[in-house]
């Protein structure tokens, strides 16, 4: 009897150690698995904080976004002004360019009456010296038809000059 105790004595010693060997093998499992668990947890929080600073600059993104947008659309604004305003420029250049060129013309005429008058004036110097030669003339009657025939064809250039003028002052 003594030997089946001692035989169960060692059976139940060898099965306490067989657990105690376990529970060994399962605690070191536990720790390399909370350990693991822990490795997993920190990783996770790594995430997690990245993922909040990837929302943070999601939202500044979108702000920034929103931001350029205006801006954007501010250019555009400015940009049609602009073209509006280098239109209204062109017409005024050209405008300009228009009064010019009357302006020119205008300057033209001018001189162009200024020379008819000086030619008015020496026909009328000129009809006037006829005038008195004639006078001084009328006894000879050849002479006389030869100085009236000069003063028909002045006059008939006064008034061709005349005519011109007031076509000139007409134009002007």
């Amino acid at each position: 009897k003594n030997l089946v105790d001692l035989a169960r004595q060692h059976d139940a010693h060898q099965e306490a150690q067989d657990e105690v060997l376990r529970l060994e093998h399962l605690t070191e499992y536990l720790h390399e698995s909370v350990a693991t668990l822990q490795a997993k947890n920190a990783e996770l929080l790594d995430q997690l904080q990245e993922t909040g600073n990837v929302k943070k600059e999601i939202e500044f993104l979108k702000r920034k976004t929103d931001h350029l947008e205006r801006e954007n659309a501010k250019i555009t604004a400015l940009t049609e002004e602009k073209r509006g305003l280098t239109a209204k420029v062109r017409d005024a250049e050209f405008r300009i360019s228009s009064l010019e060129n009357e302006v020119k013309l205008k300057h033209q005429v001018d001189e162009q009456l200024a020379e008819y008058r000086a030619k008015l004036n020496d026909f009328t110097k000129e009809t006037h010296t006829l005038e008195l030669d004639l006078a001084k003339k009328k006894a000879d009657t050849t002479v006389h038809e030869a100085q009236k025939e000069r003063y028909n064809k002045l006059e008939e250039l006064y008034a061709k000059a005349q005519v011109e003028l007031a076509e000139i002052e007409h134009v002007k």
